[in-house]
C-alpha cells in the first residue's frame, strides 16, 4: 500500500444535526468514490473508517488504491465532489504504513450520545471488493426468522451486554464447559459485591473478573437464562421457578 492515498473527508456544516451529518456523508461517499473512478478511468481499491470528533461530528479516513501524483486539475474538483467541507490528501509512504494502518484499524474511543441511541445501522469500516485479497465471498442462508424484534440503539445493546456474563462449568471428569448467560445486574455491579464481601469477611478472591458461585446459583443463573431468551435482560424481580 505504499504511495496509495490517505484521504480525510470533513464534515464543515454545523447547522444540521450530527446524526443528519453523517447521513449525508454515508450518502456522499458512494457519488466521491463513483466520481474518482471516473476521473481516473479505472476501478481501484478503497476501504474508509468512520470516526467523530469531539463535537459529535462525523469525519472519514478512506485509503485510495492511487499511486500516481494525483492530476492538478482534480484536485480543486475534490471537495466539489465531497460537498460537505474539507478534504486532505496525503501520499502514503513506506514509513506511514504502521500509522495508518493503526488510524485506520483503532477502535472507537467514547461514543457521542446521538450513536448510541441512533436506531439502524451504523457501519464503522468498509473496504471494496477485493481489498482482502484472500477473504471468501459469504453466502446467505435462507431461513425464517426466529422472532420478530423492533431496531435497538447502540446504547441498549452495549446495556444489555453489560449483564451477560461467561459461566464456567466443571463435571465430574474435570472437564470444563463455558456458556453464556444473562443476569438480572450488569456484571460489574455482581462483581463489586463480591469484592466488598471478601473484603467484609477477610475472605481471598478467586482471581480477578471471577466471581465463584453454587452449583444451585449456576441452574439458577441457566434457567433464568433460558426462561427469558426472547428479552435483552432479565429483570431484577425475576423469580427462578
Amino acid at each position: 500500500m505504499t504511495n496509495w492515498r490517505f484521504v480525510t473527508l470533513t464534515v464543515a456544516v454545523r447547522n444540521i444535526s450530527r446524526e443528519e451529518a453523517y447521513l449525508r456523508g454515508k450518502d456522499r461517499l458512494r457519488r466521491f468514490f463513483a466520481r474518482f473512478r471516473a476521473a481516473i478511468g479505472r476501478e481501484f481499491k478503497w476501504c474508509w473508517k468512520l470516526e467523530f470528533h469531539e463535537d459529535g461530528y462525523a469525519h472519514w479516513h478512506v485509503l485510495l488504491e492511487y499511486t500516481k501524483q494525483i492530476p492538478p486539475e482534480i484536485l480543486p474538483e475534490l471537495e466539489k465532489w465531497w460537498g460537505l467541507g474539507r478534504v486532505n490528501v496525503k501520499r502514503v509512504k513506506q514509513r506511514d504504513l504502521f500509522y495508518v494502518f493503526k488510524y485506520v484499524a483503532k477502535g472507537p474511543d467514547d461514543l457521542p450520545a446521538w450513536v448510541q441511541n441512533y436506531r439502524g445501522r451504523l457501519r464503522v469500516f468498509q473496504g471494496s471488493r477485493g481489498f482482502f485479497v484472500h477473504a471468501q465471498r459469504r453466502t446467505a442462508k435462507k431461513q425464517e426468522p426466529r422472532s420478530c424484534l423492533l431496531p435497538l440503539t447502540l446504547g441498549q445493546r452495549m446495556e444489555w451486554d453489560r449483564r451477560k456474563a461467561i459461566l464456567a462449568e466443571t463435571n465430574h471428569r474435570g472437564e470444563m464447559f463455558l456458556s453464556i448467560v444473562k443476569l438480572r445486574m450488569p456484571f460489574s455491579e455482581l462483581y463489586l459485591a463480591r469484592v466488598h464481601q471478601s473484603v467484609t469477611k477477610r475472605q481471598q478472591l478467586v482471581g480477578f473478573g471471577t466471581v465463584p458461585i453454587s452449583t444451585s446459583q449456576a441452574v439458577e443463573i441457566k434457567h433464568e437464562h433460558k426462561q427469558y431468551s426472547g428479552l435483552g435482560r432479565i429483570p431484577r424481580n425475576a423469580a427462578a421457578a
